[in-house]
């Protein structure tokens, strides 16, 4: 054991950091690595007008936390400089600020005890049998989100839950499991690609009311529940709702004070009650919505 703290002016690639206590590296340009960082906690961080990457991909790596930060020269803002990580475990984000993408892939679980801030996410777990994703942090923002349970040889979709909350809205570009999906924002959520899950919660945190738009023609899930919330999450806003899907589905809730609208390939069902405006329903159903709760 033993800490291990380094600094250079410029940028460094490590060859290899070995401790089972912390290990620390502040740098003045990019950081990469040709061998494994084995450590605690693993800080790391750029300094740089303009940003600097952090390249961390080693597939040996093995930490318990990561904090990973690139920053400009006075370490007064982030910086634009991408950040990638990768565990051969699973490891708990401690921060991770940058104005730039953020990449994390692990062999277990990914969760947070602190803030994720970033232009692009993409968290990816590679485990037989799934691995879960849980970054709820409520002061993550991100412009978009890559999120995807894998088995290990990333061949196919996993069993892993997915969660995500972000104090802003953001994009879906991939959310893909064989287990739940859960996404939470303060503004609205979008999608640019698929969401593949059992079961997909999305609610939206917002006194003003933020839309839900989920209308790629790939999604394929099993059941719904997509809500448009205030920010205290006591009453229904005002955000329309729309979800499509390649198959059927079931509706658990749906819940809003705007129109919702729901397209399928297949049979809808409801084991929930609906809560809308109006409710326009397309593609092929048929649709057996019967809940005597709907209103």
């Amino acid at each position: 054991s033993g800490a291990i703290s380094y600094r250079d002016s410029d940028g460094v690639s490590v060859a290899a950091i070995q401790t089972t206590d912390s290990a620390s590296v502040i740098t003045g340009d990019a950081i990469t690595q040709t061998g494994t960082i084995l450590a605690n906690a693993l800080t790391v961080k750029t300094l740089k007008d303009g940003g600097a990457a952090i390249t961390l991909n080693n597939s040996g790596n093995a930490v318990a936390s990561v904090d990973l930060r690139s920053r400009n020269a006075a370490d007064s803002a982030n910086a634009a400089g991408a950040i990638s990580y990768r565990d051969t475990d699973g490891v708990s984000v401690t921060a991770i600020p940058t104005t730039s993408s953020a990449t994390l892939t692990a062999g277990d679980a990914i969760t947070q005890t602190g803030a994720i801030l970033a232009d692009a996410l993409v968290v990816k777990t590679l485990k037989v049998g799934g691995a879960n994703i849980t970054l709820a942090n409520s002061s993550d923002t991100v412009t978009s989100v890559d999120l995807r349970a894998r088995n290990a040889a990333d061949s196919a979709d996993a069993a892993g839950a997915i969660s995500y909350v972000d104090t802003n809205g953001f994009d879906v570009v991939k959310v893909s499991t064989t287990a739940g999906a859960t996404l939470t924002a303060s503004g609205a959520v979008t999608q640019s690609g698929s969401i593949a899950a059992r079961a997909l919660v999305v609610k939206t945190l917002s006194n003003a009311g933020a839309s839900i738009t989920l209308a790629d023609s790939t999604n394929a899930v099993t059941s719904i529940d997509l809500r448009t919330r205030n920010a205290a999450d006591t009453a229904d806003a005002a955000g329309t709702i729309s979800y499509r899907d390649t198959d059927g589905f079931d509706v658990a809730k749906i819940s809003t004070t705007e129109n919702a609208t729901l397209r399928s390939g297949a049979a809808v069902t409801q084991s929930g009650s609906i809560a809308a405006a109006g409710l326009e329903l397309l593609g092929s159903g048929p649709y057996t919505l019967t809940n005597t709760a709907n209103d």
